[in-house]
């Protein structure tokens, strides 16, 4: 089995739009390189892994991603019910609910003294130690992406590029800490 972590970004949630328009998807396989694609390139490219048995996606807030996809590609259902039953889709985030549920630690974990820190942010700092940059403050790229949509990706400002691979990349390594595929 081949575990691919991908991430869309795209326009806000709002009201009456929980499942917004795709801006990019990025993906990262083990041993390739991460990469960003356009929306069209992105729902072939999950198309592609959806119909591949040995494909595992993983995602941080997976349910979300599958959303934008399906609202973009409603073509997918059938795959993607395919793939959730032969259960190669993942979500770093409740595979870490799942083991804090299984110790009790899921309101508050004795190790630290707090709540759990459950987003991919918390994850990927205690999985490696790495701070995530870019998801807070008003200018965060996270909530700007609709500005970027519909031009070319080498147009793109290096920072809304990186933070983009950066969620990919991430959820990848902290999938593989946590067990990756048993």
């Amino acid at each position: 089995m081949k575990p691919a972590a991908f991430d869309f970004e795209s326009y806000l949630i709002a009201p009456g739009r929980l499942a917004p328009r795709p801006v990019c998807l990025t993906h990262h396989v083990e041993d390739e390189r991460p990469d960003i694609l356009t929306p069209g390139d992105g729902l072939d490219w999950l198309e592609d892994q959806l119909r591949d048995p040995e494909s595992i996606l993983v995602g941080a807030n997976t349910a979300y991603d599958i959303g934008v996809a399906l609202e973009a590609r409603p073509q997918l259902l059938e795959l993607v019910v395919d793939a959730y039953e032969a259960d190669r889709v993942v979500d770093v985030q409740i595979i870490e609910q799942l083991n804090l549920i299984s110790r009790g630690w899921l309101k508050f974990d004795p190790r630290t003294g707090r709540p759990p820190d459950l987003s991919l942010a918390g994850l990927t700092a205690k999985y490696t130690g790495v701070k995530l940059e870019g998801k807070d403050g008003a200018d965060a790229w996270r909530f700007r992406y609709h500005e970027l949509d519909g031009m070319p990706l080498d147009r793109w400002p290096e920072a809304a590029t990186e933070y983009a691979l950066t969620d990919s990349i991430a959820t990848l390594k902290v999938f593989e800490r946590q067990g990756g595929i048993k």
